[in-house]
């Protein structure tokens, strides 16, 4: 029996297939999202796409510094709460915290931050890095911004990715969730481009096999986020993304 792992890119692809039938996938009995976000409504296309992944699809949390998950949502969990990244694994202590370093209550969104026997001892010959992320007693700065909801989390984006538009805050992985949900987007990865005013604007790279109209996604985001998350910059391509992220 197998347990698959895999980055949402890698999936999507595998959803989008076409016909599996052909192929024998008896022996897979679970289906593990990780290393980026992924939508509620991707996973509902993926339970649709693999029959295998509907009483069996879970997703999880984590990053490199802390050597393992931080956070796992089973597959109840994602039925209670679509896009939950569910509660903390055994052995992982975790808070939200604002910017002055106080741990606010459920709902309310900060920095990430986690305390395990799991978390690397520090940057390799870097005590500078290692200071700036673990304090002294032992908890990770994870720089990812989130929030807890009756206990599970909620990922809103990796620091390093936030795009400050006129002073409001964006998150790429929220318009991340909601691109895919347009019928004709593949995938898609949205970031920050430089303006003189406004300091950042929202672009959005889209990936479909079919010609698509700027102000046909524009009304479509605008109806599901707020004005000044939708993208003013589009670029089309029927080329996957590159299935991996750059290091942070």
């Amino acid at each position: 029996m197998t347990n698959w792992g895999a980055v949402p890119t890698m999936a999507n692809r595998l959803s989008e297939h076409g016909d599996l039938s052909a192929y024998d996938l008896s022996s897979l009995t679970a289906f593990s999202l990780a290393s980026a976000p992924s939508s509620p409504a991707f996973q509902k296309r993926l339970r649709d796409g693999l029959p295998f992944a509907t009483n069996a699809l879970v997703d999880s949390y984590g990053l490199t510094e802390s050597c393992t998950a931080i956070s796992v949502a089973t597959t109840p969990d994602l039925a209670a709460d679509p896009g939950t990244l569910g509660y903390p694994i055994v052995g992982v202590q975790l808070e939200i915290r604002d910017t002055l370093g106080n741990v606010v209550p459920d709902g309310v969104e900060g920095e990430i931050c986690v305390r395990s026997a799991y978390t690397m001892l520090g940057y390799w010959n870097d005590p500078s890095a290692t200071a700036a992320s673990i304090d002294e007693d032992r908890w990770l700065r994870t720089g990812d911004i989130g929030e807890l909801r009756n206990g599970r989390v909620r990922l809103s984006s990796r620091r390093s990715d936030l795009i400050i538009r006129g002073g409001e805050n964006v998150y790429p992985a929220e318009v991340e969730g909601v691109l895919p949900e347009h019928p004709s987007v593949r995938e898609c990865i949205v970031l920050g481009v430089p303006h003189d005013d406004l300091g950042q604007e929202v672009a959005a790279v889209i990936v479909s096999d079919e010609p698509l109209d700027a102000a046909e996604l524009c009304a479509f985001a605008g109806e599901r986020l707020g004005h000044f998350k939708v993208p003013t910059h589009w670029r089309f391509t029927d080329r996957p993304l590159p299935a991996t992220r750059p290091a942070r």
